[in-house]
């Protein structure tokens, strides 16, 4: 398996990589799903405090550095976009509405959208484990549906959002 466009592990494994901590650029992806964590990131000029489940988005040339506190749980994914592009012709990480926004984080995850990732999240790091010759296929499909499911959350965060504001602007014109 060609583990060069892909890797998949436990957020614990960024505490052996102290370059992670210092400001760097990525040349693939980073997926940050974060369950018990804490600390920041700095992700080019934005600072981002994690002390929730959350979903932290790193795209490639972005100056970034983590530092996460030392019993932090969860999941990373690292893809380029070769790896991604190569399941289909048509098959473009822009077509996600979530890079296209430049969204970096997604913390509205409730305990059934957080275990349905986890499952996810585990499928994909035991096949990557089991390294066949067909695994990178299955991964870039882990991938896709991952990303799936992540335009789920943030759609319906923008929905409640939405919802709010509204709502909001329904209770100053009643006023």
């Amino acid at each position: 398996i060609d583990v060069q466009h892909f890797w998949t592990g436990n957020l614990s494994v960024l505490q052996d990589l102290p370059n992670m901590q210092h400001p760097h650029k990525n040349d693939f992806y980073m997926l940050l799903f974060t369950v018990d964590a804490s600390g920041r990131l700095q992700i080019d000029t934005e600072e981002i405090c994690v002390a929730e489940p959350s979903i932290i988005i790193i795209e490639p040339g972005c100056v970034n550095s983590i530092v996460l506190g030392e019993n932090a749980s969860g999941k990373v994914i690292c893809f380029s976009e070769a790896f991604f592009s190569l399941r289909y012709n048509n098959n473009i990480l822009n077509h996600f509405s979530l890079f296209q926004k430049k969204q970096r984080i997604i913390t509205s995850i409730d305990n059934d959208q957080l275990e349905r990732l986890n499952k996810l999240l585990q499928m994909a790091e035991e096949e990557f484990a089991r390294k066949l010759s067909d695994s990178l296929k299955v991964l870039r499909s882990y991938v896709n549906i991952i990303l799936f499911e992540m335009e789920r959350l943030l759609s319906t965060a923008y929905s409640i959002q939405k919802n709010d504001l509204n709502s909001e602007k329904i209770q100053q014109f009643k006023k």
